[in-house]
């Protein structure tokens, strides 16, 4: 579970068919195997999809880098590995490749904050706060330092970028705008999410000269 605690989980009729769905959608991608799709095993109670992880594939596009991280996140128990996982996995989505670890943290959450469409200034700040404690946490452990932050406060934040992650998976999943096949198209989903974040900043520059003007 997100909060690093096993626990077995009963998969509804639906939730069955949405694995089938995007297995299939998964499987070609991922895999790069030619032929039909081996048929999924699963049930109510278990799912089994084959794995496709052994191989080194550091090369891939960054949305197959992503989609790995989010299954080794998922496959830990230890919250501090999940959250650098979890970190990974949106720095690929994001295509944040390259830029200064001082910036990616903020990118991250301001995209996240924007692609969610979270409005409220309330809730950004959550987030924000969210994104802030993770990559604490998650540089720390990456530099073999000690981790002065509460179990709960590690657990609380986990849940909630898992959250994040899974959401903004499946906007960018079905967004046929995003092509994360090569650099080239890396470089255009880079674009994409800074322009995003260009239109939110220019809408609240102008909302402020708006509300100037009319005092």
């Amino acid at each position: 579970m997100a909060n690093g605690h096993p626990q077995n989980i009963a998969l509804t009729k639906t939730e069955n068919q949405q694995v089938n769905f995007y297995y299939k959608m998964l499987y070609p991608i991922m895999s790069k195997v030619g032929g039909n799709i081996p048929n999924p095993e699963y049930n109510s109670e278990y799912s089994f999809i084959r794995n496709y992880d052994v191989t080194d594939r550091s090369k891939e596009s960054s949305f197959i880098r992503a989609i790995r991280s989010v299954q080794n996140a998922r496959r830990t128990c230890q919250l501090p590995v999940k959250i650098d996982f979890y970190m990974q996995a949106l720095q690929c989505l994001f295509a944040l490749e390259g830029n200064r670890s001082t910036q990616i943290e903020k990118m991250l959450a301001s995209t996240a904050i924007n692609i969610l469409k979270i409005s409220g200034e309330n809730e950004k700040d959550v987030v924000k706060q969210n994104f802030k404690l993770a990559f604490r946490i998650r540089s720390k452990h990456t530099h073999g330092n000690k981790i002065t932050y509460s179990d709960n406060e590690i657990s609380a934040v986990s849940v909630k970028i898992d959250e994040y992650v899974r959401e903004i998976i499946k906007i960018v999943f079905e967004n046929k705008a995003l092509d994360y096949s090569s650099k080239n198209e890396a470089k255009k989903v880079a674009k994409y999410f800074s322009n995003i974040n260009k239109k939110t900043v220019n809408s609240k520059q102008k909302k402020k000269l708006s509300n100037f003007l009319c005092k």
